[in-house]
C-alpha cells in the first residue's frame, strides 16, 4: 500500500488540528485507515529536551510575547536538537501502516527560519511529504479565534513558510471560510481532482 503524508502547517489558530481531525473523519468514513502524528514543539521524546523545555515553556507562559514572534533563524545547536528531535517522530510516520498519515506541523516550521548553508544543509535532511498545506487567514480572524499577532510577525512568519515551496510541494489554503469550504478545497489537492 502506498502511503501519503500529509503535512499540515501554519500559525497557531489557522485550524491545523480542527481540519487534520476533519479530513481523518472524511476518509474513515470512507474506510480509508488514517493516522495523526504531532510534529510541533511540545511532547518531546528526548528526555534532556523535554526536561529543558518543560522550564522554557513556563518562563513563556508567564510573558505575553506572540507566539509567532519566536520564529527567527537559530544556532547550529537549536537545529542539531530540533532534526534529532523530529527525525525520531518522523520514524513512527514512516512506520504507519496506514494509508494516509495526517501531520500537525512539520520541520518546515523552523527549516524556513534558516539561512545561508544551515538552510541548505537542513534542507538535505528534511523528508519530503507527499502534500504540505499551508493554512492562512488573516490577523483578524485570528483573533476572533483568541490569537492575538502583530502584521509585522504575521507577515514575517508566513512569507518564510511560503519560499519552502520553491523546494517541497506546498499549497497555500485560505482557511477562513468554512470548514466545509475549507475541507474541499483541501480534498480536491488530497485526491488531485479538478475543480
Amino acid at each position: 500500500m502506498n502511503k501519503k503524508i500529509i503535512v499540515f502547517i501554519g500559525s497557531d489558530g489557522s485550524g491545523k488540528s480542527t481540519l487534520i481531525k476533519h479530513v481523518k473523519n472524511q476518509l474513515e468514513k470512507e474506510n480509508t485507515p488514517t493516522d495523526i502524528f504531532f510534529m510541533g514543539w511540545k511532547d518531546f521524546y528526548n528526555p534532556l529536551v523535554r526536561m529543558l523545555s518543560k522550564f522554557y515553556l513556563k518562563r513563556k507562559d508567564k510573558s505575553n510575547e506572540e507566539k509567532l514572534k519566536r520564529y527567527r533563524p537559530r544556532s547550529w545547536i537549536f537545529y542539531i536538537v530540533y532534526y534529532i528531535e523530529l527525525w525520531t517522530r518522523y520514524l513512527k510516520v514512516l512506520a504507519s501502516k496506514k494509508k494516509y498519515v495526517l501531520l500537525d506541523r512539520y520541520f518546515f516550521d523552523e527549516l524556513a527560519f534558516a539561512d545561508g548553508f544551515k538552510f541548505k544543509l537542513f534542507k538535505l535532511l528534511t523528508p519530503k511529504p507527499d502534500t504540505c498545506l499551508l493554512l492562512k487567514c488573516s490577523p483578524e480572524i485570528l483573533k476572533k479565534r483568541g490569537v492575538v499577532v502583530s502584521q509585522e510577525n504575521f507577515d514575517n512568519f508566513y512569507k518564510n513558510l511560503e519560499s519552502i515551496k520553491n523546494f517541497f510541494p506546498l499549497f497555500v489554503i485560505d482557511s477562513s471560510p468554512s470548514l466545509q469550504k475549507v475541507y474541499k478545497k483541501i480534498e480536491n489537492i488530497i485526491f488531485d481532482k479538478k475543480t
